[in-house]
């Protein structure tokens, strides 16, 4: 992150990369408990959550959209489209208390 970046880019960068990892995290124990029995023994629960949430990290930051709302000239992943947005609605939030 470049050292003179705005308040409105960390803000949007801590708060998307919480959305992402929270939605991760809720996704990969949702579908963790899906596949696997309750019975399941502990270290296969662990390893099978691990691997969906590594795969689910694969596909938010991986999936590459057509646009580029960050004005790097690369397309956007589906992390960065939250994160642009969590900037978006930080900078609307703030300017009411200015």
């Amino acid at each position: 992150m470049s050292q003179n970046a705005g308040t409105d880019k960390i803000a949007g960068d801590i708060i998307g990369n919480v959305v992402v990892g929270g939605a991760t995290t809720v996704g990969a124990t949702l579908l963790t408990a899906a596949v696997l029995p309750a019975a399941a023994p502990v270290l296969a629960v662990g390893a099978v959550g691990l691997g969906v949430s590594v795969g689910l990290t694969y596909l938010a930051e991986g999936i590459k959209l057509d646009m580029d709302l960050d004005g790097d000239g690369k397309d956007d992943s589906v992390k960065d489209v939250v994160k642009h947005g969590a900037k978006k609605a930080w900078s609307t939030v703030a300017g009411w208390f200015k």
